[in-house]
């Protein structure tokens, strides 16, 4: 009781948008934001209780006809590609098992989950991972992904000095990779690199 962790056993969101969005003025992102929300939640700032931080954890979530978007005020479109500064995931399907947020970190595993990327109309067929967000990586481990005609697996790791830094992936971001058994089609490539259409 002395350590303030808030569980639930299950929840549910259907139909709704979840948008992380970097603030043209500020720089900053809306996660953090909400990141810190969740620690307010469960931490009163007194130091005297356990020295282990409260955690917020639910052991099963189900997502119906949900949507995701990323959006970058701070940068200017990519036409003709996926655009990873500004892009939206629709009819997401999936269950999560596990999650759980404790000061700036989350982790949670994705059962199964399949979504559509609306600019470009590339599927994820299916998803399944281990999760984990921290402010100086985001870890997919035990990858298995169907997406468009290409087949991913194994593992994916971001890692960077601070979130901030995931806005310029291409250049501030080391993404060490294991695609262990994994079928890479170009024409899925060029959704990212424009250059492989041709191919």
């Amino acid at each position: 009781l002395l350590e303030r962790n808030i569980h639930l056993d299950a929840a549910e969101a259907s139909n709704g948008l979840v948008m992380i969005r970097v603030d043209r003025k500020t720089g900053k992102k809306n996660i953090v934001e909400f990141i810190d929300a969740i620690q307010r939640l469960v931490d009163d700032g007194d130091t005297t209780r356990s020295p282990h931080p409260p955690r917020f954890s639910i052991d099963k979530v189900n997502l119906e006809s949900m949507a995701f978007a990323y959006i970058d005020e701070t940068e200017s479109s990519l036409p003709g590609q996926f655009d990873y500064y500004h892009f939206r995931l629709a009819g997401i399907n999936g269950k999560v098992r596990n999650f759980w947020q404790r000061r700036d970190t989350i982790g949670l595993d994705i059962e199964s989950l399949t979504a559509k990327d609306v600019a470009t109309g590339l599927r994820v067929k299916s998803l399944s991972s281990g999760f984990r967000y921290t402010k100086h990586d985001m870890v997919l481990s035990k990858l298995k992904a169907k997406i468009g005609e290409s087949y991913v697996s194994d593992s994916l790791v971001f890692k960077y000095k601070s979130p901030d830094e995931l806005s310029d992936c291409n250049q501030k971001v080391e993404m060490p990779a294991r695609l262990s058994n994994s079928v890479i089609s170009t024409q899925d490539l060029s959704f990212f690199a424009p250059i492989l259409k041709d191919w």
